[in-house]
């Protein structure tokens, strides 16, 4: 059984008439804002890839004056054709194992060199009664995948401490949400408010330089970045477009 949480504000929030689930927000009226913001906007090229890092900004709101953002189980990133994720070129020796992280609650075991990226997110909960920042951390992990380490604050409960896989293809980063993370305490859903998340890491891999996030051209003179986020009952999808020079 999950822990509970023994807050005043959570006990009247679940006690107002169920207040939560009566003003629980649908996908339909969850409001969708993404940017993104690239370390540089001169693009490598296929044969000369430019090392880079990237900033992804995901806002969440809602329609009406009450309720929170409907819950997201998955997040579904798109980067430009014209960028490259090197999370499968790796060093072996710096990669995470994500077993072992959530058998530990903590990140120690991982090696030097797997962490990639870092931000926040905030969540909130009970009808947006409850708020709570989150802190991201991401690693390569064995297969190549990228691993999401959520951690609350200290001393908050219920405790946060697991790592979530991002699947990654191509220009592409699939990330599954667990339900403990969806829903830290059993029958509150939560919902995310925002999440700032920077990759930003490098590693030598056949004895250059090379960055987690590199791009190798520029079509058109854009870059055009896509989300979908996958909610408990529906999708929604937001673009960013940023200018780029060869």
């Amino acid at each position: 059984m999950r822990n509970r949480f023994l807050s005043g504000a959570l006990a009247c929030a679940l006690l107002s008439g169920g207040a939560a689930a009566a003003f629980a927000v649908p996908a339909s009226e969850t409001t969708l804002d993404y940017q993104v913001k690239p370390g540089s906007t001169n693009a490598g090229t296929k044969k000369a890839p430019k090392n880079t890092t990237l900033k992804l900004s995901i806002k969440g709101g809602v329609e009406g004056d009450e309720g929170q953002p409907a819950t997201s189980k998955g997040l579904n990133i798109t980067l430009p054709s014209t960028y490259k994720l090197n999370s499968k070129r790796w060093p072996k020796g710096a990669r995470c194992d994500i077993a072992e992280v959530n058998k530990d609650k903590d990140t120690s075991s991982c090696p030097k060199g797997s962490q990639v990226g870092s931000g926040k997110t905030i969540a909130q909960g009970a009808n947006g009664a409850i708020t709570r920042t989150l802190f991201v951390t991401a690693f390569v992990i064995e297969n190549g995948d990228l691993g999401f380490f959520i951690k609350n604050k200290q001393g908050e409960s219920p405790a946060i401490n697991e790592m979530i896989p991002g699947a990654v293809k191509a220009s592409k980063i699939n990330v599954k949400i667990s339900p403990n993370i969806q829903e830290p305490i059993e029958g509150v859903p939560t919902g995310i408010l925002l999440l700032d998340f920077k990759l930003s890491a490098t590693a030598k891999i056949k004895g250059k330089k090379t960055a987690i996030v590199q791009t190798t051209g520029c079509q058109k003179g854009k870059w055009k970045f896509g989300l979908t986020n996958v909610y408990r009952d529906g999708k929604k999808s937001d673009s960013d477009t940023v200018n780029c020079k060869k």
